[in-house]
């Protein structure tokens, strides 16, 4: 039966039951659609997107053999981090074949807090935070 079940899934583009998912996948582009044409809009530095030559203005015409109108998330949203996405795009009228890792997106998080006795450079860091200047900064008022 397992047999079957990865026959089935290989051939709509998914993927079987065996976990590889280690988070969230992430390919490191955003990108917009117009007309049935999707176009990279962004590129992060460092990406899996990046390490493989997504450039901006790059046309996604297929993703793993499937035509891509909308969105590049739609076909995503089948793969894991960990599996390999053959991207078939179109750079100033030249077909390029990208193999591209799905990567892990890192989420970050920060915690602000309150100290009892903040230093000085904690209260000037906070100043600036909340105003965008701070008392240190400001400048006397010249005496007349």
């Amino acid at each position: 039966m397992t047999g079957l079940k990865d026959r089935l899934t290989g051939a709509v583009g998914g993927k079987s039951g065996s976990s590889k998912s280690r988070g969230r996948p992430y390919l490191g582009f955003r990108t917009s659609a117009a007309d049935g044409i999707v176009k990279v809009t962004s590129v992060k530095p460092d990406s899996p997107a990046s390490d493989v030559g997504i450039n901006l203005e790059d046309e996604v015409i297929a993703v793993n053999g499937f035509r891509i109108t909308s969105s590049v998330d739609s076909r995503l949203s089948q793969y894991e981090v960990g599996d390999e996405l053959e991207i078939l795009i179109s750079r100033r009228g030249q077909l390029m074949t990208l193999n591209l890792t799905i990567g892990q997106l890192e989420s970050k998080s920060y915690r602000l807090r309150f100290v009892s006795r903040p230093s000085s450079e904690q209260r000037r860091q906070l100043d600036l935070w909340l105003n965008g200047t701070s008392k240190q900064d400001e400048e006397p008022a010249e005496e007349k």
